[in-house]
């Protein structure tokens, strides 16, 4: 069957996914990213794994981040007295709040709360133009309610935790815990909009038990798309030895616009106009800052499904510079940056199309076909 077979479902993927058979790209999506095995025999005992592994990282991190001080509070407090002894971590008496040791409570505890707060702020811009993230989850069984009784003496009647469990919320989660188990990387602005597809995705399944673990899910597929492409993020966060990441791909954008149009290349390098002014946020979020949700999708589709994500990343963005090549010939610096800031109106399957055309070994025995409103390349 096409789903013991990844190559095959990759290469169907690849295509598109159909948008009116729902919950196809869910479960695509996390086969193509390693996270459902091929034996469909499997998936069970492996989706129950992964989301008890998940949880286990909840407790691990989350928790001691959120929880109050071990030492009891009495009823009578005021809410005020209360929330001054929140997050007051349970520390050993040569240790104190000024400290910078390494092994310090008090400093592993501020530094988490600032890693906290810098990735709220980011959550919470998260596509704001859905208004999706800003909504409850309404599931059944959400972090908020399980433990509840960690904060909620803490916190007055309008605060997030008090109420509600948000979207944004779960993205929140999980990019804590992506930062704290890969403290070279930690967590990069931009990171949102990359676990914000998937998650979306996700979280739109109709199946009731994937949508209820959309949070587990997301994590793990995040986490594996991450391990491709955090060599881009380490070069503007904590790993500086990582910094040839996104410079390598933006030569190798350079170098294949020299080979596929020479002219524009050519008009390029008179205007001194580097890839990295104008493909930068292409490369580091895979387009997801450049179209709506709906067409990353369906871009996600064939990069995702591409044996090599990151050399079909480049394929993209040059395809995107040969579909502007003529409002982009004979203009300045500055006018040829603003047309590349605004390509969100641009037919996403043109530059799908125009990518396979570059990056097919036969491109004279391509034609493009018409599959339920959705326009392909096949072979002839």
């Amino acid at each position: 069957s096409t789903w013991g077979n990844v190559s095959l479902l990759k290469s169907r993927c690849f295509n598109g996914i159909p948008d009116d058979i729902s919950g196809l790209r869910s479960l695509c999506w996390k086969l193509i990213l390693g996270y459902l095995p091929a034996d469909k025999s499997q998936w069970k005992s492996s989706l129950k794994s992964w989301r008890q592994s998940y949880q286990n990282l909840l407790k691990d991190y989350v928790i001691p981040t959120l929880e109050a001080p071990r030492a009891k509070v009495h009823q009578e407090e005021s809410l005020e007295d209360r929330k001054k002894v929140i997050h007051l971590p349970r520390v050993q008496v040569s240790d104190h709040p000024l400290s910078k040791e390494k092994d310090s409570t008090w400093k592993s505890f501020f530094d988490d709360h600032e890693l906290w707060e810098v990735i709220e702020k980011d959550t919470k811009r998260t596509r704001t133009e859905l208004n999706f993230f800003l909504q409850p989850t309404r599931r059944k069984n959400t972090f908020t309610h399980r433990f509840a009784h960690i904060w909620r003496p803490f916190f007055d009647d309008n605060h997030p935790f008090a109420g509600e469990e948000t979207h944004n919320a779960v993205l929140l989660r999980i990019l804590f815990i992506y930062a704290k188990m890969n403290p070279k990387v930690a967590y990069v602005q931009g990171m949102n909009e990359i676990l914000a597809p998937i998650y979306y995705c996700f979280s739109h399944d109709p199946d009731e038990d994937f949508q209820e673990n959309a949070e587990a899910d997301s994590f793990w597929c995040f986490f594996q798309l991450m391990t491709e492409i955090k060599e881009s993020f380490a070069s503007i966060g904590k790993d500086k030895k990582s910094e040839l990441g996104v410079k390598v791909k933006l030569k190798e954008v350079h170098d294949l616009l020299s080979r596929v149009d020479e002219e524009l290349w050519q008009h390029f390098e008179n205007e001194k106009l580097d890839p990295l002014f104008y493909c930068f946020r292409w490369i580091m979020l895979l387009f997801t800052q450049e179209f709506e949700i709906s067409e990353v999708t369906v871009i996600w589709d064939s990069l995702l499904s591409h044996q090599n994500r990151l050399e079909f990343l480049v394929y993209l963005c040059v395809s995107i510079l040969v579909l502007r090549k003529d409002e982009l010939l004979n203009k300045e610096f500055a006018d040829v940056l603003e047309i590349l800031r605004r390509i969100n109106h641009m037919d996403t399957f043109d530059i799908l199309n125009t990518c396979l055309l570059y990056t097919s070994d036969a491109a004279d025995d391509l034609l493009c076909v018409d599959l339920g409103g959705r326009r392909i390349i096949k072979k002839k």
